[in-house]
């Protein structure tokens, strides 16, 4: 929050200042550290170890080497590395990072964090390590009721004609986000295939959270433009449009929408304080189903990472980094490990 507030030259100026030691930098940026107790502190932040070795190569790369990154990128990650390398060497080689905890079930962190930092940096920073993450959790997640919701539905279908769009996104993401790209694009689109792709991907992620197909945005009553998600990641309406009309998106939306109200209707059923609850409401006091949704998600999610965490700890392995749906250890997890651990 203290480097937020500061312009590009106030902070170009505070790192250049040779008067001001790593440590004075510490104690500047971390002022609770001088005032909280160990207590307090363990309660209030998590640390990141910082490979400080890996991390001056990785400001070195950036200033000589990085010839996909634009200068703005190189400015930006430049300064957060070396405001972190200043924080690492005056705070025993950890960054220090607020908690900023959401009433949904995650932790996020204050200022500069291993959340908020470019994927690159990240790596740069922690040095060796190895990622886990979460296969298409969201959907993983909600694929779970899909038998019990199958079960309450007046059908002569099958399970898999049922669910057959989100079987085969399970089965072969790739696979399915590639048909959809082809449906949504087509061969003469001016669009990078690259790009398509993470659209594609960014579109049924957004989907799989409960969002709408729209294919407009809209004035609300305060007169402000809104853009729902789809507009928002289909800026070009001839792909928007494209997205909208597949056949396949058509059927994974309203698997999606299946799974959504019988998941809602359930757990809102066991838990009506569900209903009530203040942070799950519209502006104007009603339930909203999505905010719903990505609570019981988002709460899951965690339980989830918290036993990851705990059995990786079992193991003997450091865990250097939690970010929602993925870990970062200090060493590669057998086979063996890997499978105990997703069992």
């Amino acid at each position: 929050q203290t480097l937020k507030k500061k312009s590009i030259n106030e902070l170009d100026k505070l790192l250049d200042d040779k008067s001001l030691t790593d440590v004075d930098l510490f104690f500047r940026m971390f002022p609770d550290f001088a005032t909280f107790n160990q207590q307090s502190i363990q309660d209030n932040y998590d640390f990141c170890p910082i490979n400080t070795k890996s991390l001056k190569q990785f400001i070195v790369w950036v200033s000589l080497r990085a010839n996909k990154l634009n200068a703005v990128e190189k400015q930006m990650m430049l300064r957060q590395a070396n405001v972190i390398l200043r924080l690492a060497k005056g705070g025993s080689d950890v960054l220090p990072m607020k908690k900023k905890l959401s009433p949904f079930g995650r932790t996020y962190y204050e200022g500069i964090s291993v959340q908020s930092v470019h994927r690159t940096l990240r790596e740069g920073m922690l040095g060796k390590c190895y990622e886990y993450d979460l296969r298409t959790s969201v959907i993983s997640w909600k694929m779970g009721f899909a038998q019990f919701c199958y079960q309450q539905l007046n059908t002569q279908n099958t399970f898999q004609q049922e669910f057959s769009a989100c079987l085969d996104y399970l089965k072969d993401k790739k696979k399915f986000r590639e048909q959809v790209r082809s449906q949504t694009f087509g061969s003469n689109s001016h669009i990078d295939a690259e790009l398509q792709i993470k659209l594609v991907k960014e579109g049924l992620t957004a989907l799989s959270f409960g969002a709408r197909i729209y294919a407009h945005g809209w004035i609300n009553q305060s007169g402000e433009a809104f853009n729902p998600a789809i507009v928002k990641i289909f800026k070009d309406q001839e792909a928007r449009d494209g997205f909208i009309k597949s056949s396949l998106v058509k059927k994974f939306r309203e698997e999606q929408k299946k799974l959504d109200d019988f998941v809602f209707d359930a757990f809102t059923s066991n838990d009506p304080s569900l209903l009530a609850n203040s942070i799950l409401q519209t502006k104007s006091g009603r339930v909203s189903k999505s905010k719903v949704m990505s609570y019981l998600y988002q709460t899951a999610e965690t339980k989830v990472m918290d036993i990851i965490s705990d059995e990786i700890k079992l193991l003997g392995k450091k865990v250097l980094a939690r970010i929602h749906d993925a870990i970062f250890i200090d060493t590669k997890l057998n086979n063996y490990d890997r499978q105990n651990i997703e069992f």
